[in-house]
């Protein structure tokens, strides 16, 4: 109960600072940029780890149940078991669409809208988080987020420190 009173009562910046050290972890395991991370949970749950969507979404990084199960989050209001299940999550989603826009779309719509319009949905609410997630990203970094794919190829701006890809089968690394 405590708990829950303080990060309630605390203000947007002291709330993103209980979670560093989760994310700063799981982001060097998961080879993600810590911005990209924070930037994410701000769009998800403005760092309220105990944030619950109207469409059952749970925690940081807002995951469904069946996300959840799929990624061994026991409890999802647990913020270091939800920022590791959420990093899972992204990494899955990179892997499949390697689109910075198509992950962002798959993590708020889901896989099968993405798959459905072939593309980022014509969902406003999913194209404005894409739109949110960007700007954060900028905010904290100055940088730009993005990222240029090709078939079979995984393309990083040299430039953009956003995010490290691991190879994986016929993808490949750049820029690092």
């Amino acid at each position: 109960m405590i708990k829950f009173i303080l990060v309630f009562f605390l203000s947007f910046p002291a709330r993103a600072c209980l979670y560093e050290e989760a994310v700063n972890k799981y982001s060097e395991l998961y080879n993600y940029n810590v911005e990209f991370v924070m930037s994410v949970i701000q769009a998800e749950s403005a760092f309220d780890c105990f944030a619950v969507s109207n469409k059952g979404a749970k925690g940081l990084m807002q995951l469904m149940d069946f996300n959840a199960k799929k990624y061994d989050v026991s409890n999802a209001f647990n913020a270091k078991e939800n920022v590791k299940g959420g990093i899972k999550l992204l990494n899955e989603l990179f892997l499949k669409f390697a689109d910075i826009d198509l992950v962002l779309s798959a993590y708020n719509a889901g896989e099968n809208a993405v798959n459905k319009y072939n593309g980022v949905p014509p969902y406003r609410e999913t194209q404005q988080y894409i739109k949110k997630i960007k700007r954060f990203f900028l905010k904290r970094t100055g940088d730009e987020l993005t990222i240029l794919s090709a078939k079979n190829k995984v393309i990083e701006d040299p430039n953009s420190p956003w995010i490290r890809f691991r190879v994986v089968s016929s993808w490949q690394k750049f820029g690092l």
